[in-house]
C-alpha cells in the first residue's frame, strides 16, 4: 500500500473521530513537524507508537493535537467505581489521557483514533480507507479470534494408584 509514499505528499488537516461513550465528536488540529519535534522531545517515538495504534500513547499524541476545545473535555474530574475484587467504591482523580482511554468504548473507536490521527499527519483519505478496510476486516475475521485466543494446554490425567 505504501510503496510509492513520499512524505513530502503528506498534506495536514483537520480530522474528527467519535466516542460513543460521551457520544461526541472530537476534532484534531493538522500535525505539523514542530509537533513531531515536541513528541519526540516529550519521550513519544511517533514512528514507533504509529506500529501500534492500540496504546496509551498513541492516545497521548491524540489529546497532544486535539483543539482546545474538544481537549477541555479530557480535564481531570472524580471518577468513581465499583473495586471489582472487594465491591467497594473507589474513587479517583483521573484526566488527560487517562480519561480519553477510559472514553474509548471499543477496538473499533480506538481504529478511528488511529485513522483520524493520519488524517491530521497528512495521510490521503486514499490511504486510511484502504488500511481501514484491511484492518477492520482482519478485527472482524475468525483469524483474528483463533490469534486473540490462548492456545490452552492439554490438562493430564492422573492415574489412579
Amino acid at each position: 500500500m505504501f510503496e510509492k509514499f513520499k512524505v513530502t505528499d503528506l498534506v495536514p488537516k483537520r480530522s474528527e473521530f467519535y466516542l460513543g461513550i460521551l457520544e461526541k465528536t472530537f476534532y484534531l488540529r493538522p500535525c505539523t513537524p514542530k509537533d513531531i519535534i515536541d513528541l519526540k522531545n516529550k519521550g513519544l517515538d511517533v514512528d514507533k507508537i504509529m506500529q501500534n495504534p492500540i496504546s496509551e500513547d498513541l492516545s497521548r499524541i491524540v489529546l497532544y493535537l486535539m483543539e482546545y476545545e474538544s481537549a477541555k473535555e479530557f480535564k481531570k474530574v472524580t471518577v468513581r467505581t465499583i473495586d471489582v475484587e472487594t465491591g467497594e467504591e473507589k474513587i479517583e482523580d483521573l484526566g488527560g489521557y487517562n480519561l480519553l482511554l477510559k472514553c474509548v468504548g471499543s477496538v473499533t473507536e480506538q481504529m478511528e483514533m488511529f485513522f483520524c490521527l493520519l488524517n491530521s499527519m497528512g495521510f490521503s483519505s486514499e490511504q486510511i480507507e484502504n488500511l481501514r478496510k484491511e484492518t477492520l476486516e482482519s478485527i472482524n475475521s475468525n483469524d483474528f479470534d483463533k490469534k486473540v485466543k490462548k492456545k490452552e494446554k492439554p490438562t493430564k490425567k492422573k492415574k489412579a494408584s
